[in-house]
Order: structure tokens, then C-alpha cells, then sequence
């Protein structure tokens, strides 16, 4: 029987890859910092993420990067966020089906 930390690493790598597939961000919580980026390489032992930012408060407003290389073993907790509909969001979105049905059933009669 495979151990509780295997498992869980196994969990761990699993959702990685999910993220890096489908070019999520993530979030990673270590001991004593948190990293945040989109994972561009990732092997059985580490993962590395790559962070785009803008310093709103530079008028320039440029666009920077860090890459982070973290070591899975390390990793305390892990997040990435999956898609969030608001109220708002999800009313246009059923008013504008229930609106496309309504037509169709028109030109259908």
C-alpha cells in the first residue's frame, strides 16, 4: 500500500501537469513565501513558473517577468484557480440562450 506522501505527491504532480497543459496560473505557498506564475517546465522534482506583471505605478508601464524554480518537495500548498461565473455573468449568459431559443422556435412556426 503506497504511503499517505506518495499519494499526495502523485496529487500534487498530477494537477501540475493539468495547469500546464492548459496554461493555468497557479499559486504556490511555501514555508515562509508564495510564488505565483504559469508553469513552463515541470518534472518529478521541480517546477518552474513563469510570472508576467505590470507596475501600474511606473507611467511606462512595462511589462516584466520572473521565473520562479521551485522544488516539489518543498511545497506546502498549491492553487490554481478554475473558472468563476459571476451572477451577472451567468444571467446574460442563460437570457442570451433563452433569447436564441425564442427565435428559432419563431422561424420554426
Amino acid at each position: 500500500m503506497a504511503s499517505n506522501s506518495v499519494r499526495i505527491s502523485d496529487m500534487l504532480l498530477q494537477r501540475l501537469q493539468e495547469a500546464h497543459a492548459q496554461g493555468s496560473e497557479v499559486r504556490i505557498r511555501l514555508a515562509n513565501s508564495s510564488f505565483h506564475g504559469v508553469p513552463v517546465h515541470l518534472d518529478s522534482e521541480f517546477v518552474e513558473l513563469l510570472c508576467l506583471y505590470v507596475d501600474e505605478s511606473d507611467e511606462e508601464s512595462m511589462c516584466e517577468r520572473a521565473m520562479w524554480l521551485i522544488k516539489l518537495s518543498e511545497i506546502v500548498a498549491f492553487s490554481y484557480p478554475i473558472d468563476s461565473w459571476s451572477k451577472e455573468r451567468l444571467e446574460a449568459l442563460l437570457n442570451s440562450t433563452d433569447s436564441k431559443a425564442d427565435s428559432q422556435q419563431d422561424r420554426a412556426v
